[in-house]
């Protein structure tokens, strides 16, 4: 049984191997600076090196054509003039004398600034800052600032690289204001998108009644969603228990 199961292990990694060397790798498509295309180099080693091909078209459905042979296995940028200001999108092509094998395809980029998405919320955890956010319709984009308004400007506190869509903010003063963010997406060139519209945490106030037996809370409405607030609830734990929704409010109260 022994020699079985090492044979049948051995067939399956060698199938495996010749699944995975069956395609040409095509260029990782990096991003698009001052009309200049950027790609980290791929690896082929299934026959003679050719060209890097570079498609291109006005309209994301194409159809795209072949804008330029890079005939040069060291170059991993090429200069596409555009002083009419057009919007390209852009795809790479590797082509190897590989016959019969798999010609992949890099992503598809254009040569705008990165699209922002918006911030999805704000939310206050214990003394810190919870902010939530889309990630980005642009592939290119490989982190997000996070920038806080300050009392002397808005100025970026940290960047989270990869599909990262949280942030927890571990500086925040939440029991003593309010706090207003905004993210901005950079590409592996530093191209930035534009701000989005910035979101504000909740600083929740109480002023306890002993006599009365009674707990007056007051707070600054959230803002930061395009659609505005569509209710708000108050939530209460006694002693430490499992919180429970306690009263549910409008949108204006305060």
């Amino acid at each position: 049984m022994k020699c079985l199961t090492t044979v049948l292990l051995f067939c399956t990694s060698l199938a495996l191997s010749t699944s995975l060397s069956a395609q040409v790798n095509a260029p990782t498509f990096l991003c698009v600076q001052s009309d200049t295309l950027f790609w980290e180099l791929p690896t082929n080693n299934c026959g003679p090196f050719n060209a890097y091909v570079v498609y291109a078209s006005n309209t994301l459905g194409g159809p795209f054509e072949v804008l330029a042979n890079i005939t040069d296995p060291d170059r991993d940028f090429f200069h596409h003039p555009n002083p009419q200001g057009l919007v390209w999108y852009y795809y790479l092509e590797s082509d190897h004398d590989c016959p019969g094998q798999v010609v992949l395809q890099s992503e598809t980029l254009d040569n705008r600034a990165p699209q922002v998405a918006p911030i999805e919320s704000v939310t206050v955890e214990g003394e810190d800052v919870l902010i939530f956010w889309n990630p980005s319709p642009s592939p290119e984009v490989v982190a997000y600032i996070i920038y806080r308004e300050e009392e002397f400007g808005t100025v970026p506190i940290d960047t989270v690289f990869g599909d990262v869509t949280t942030y927890r903010n571990t500086t925040a003063t939440t029991l003593l204001k309010t706090e207003i963010y905004l993210i901005i997406h950079i590409d592996a060139c530093g191209n930035t998108s534009i701000f989005q519209g910035p979101h504000r945490s909740l600083l929740l106030e109480t002023q306890v009644n002993i006599c009365e037996q009674s707990i007056t809370l007051s707070w600054d409405p959230y803002d930061g969603w395009t659609d505005g607030i569509l209710r708000q609830e108050v939530w209460l734990s006694v002693d430490g228990s499992t919180p429970q929704r306690w009263e549910e409010l409008g949108p204006t109260d305060t």
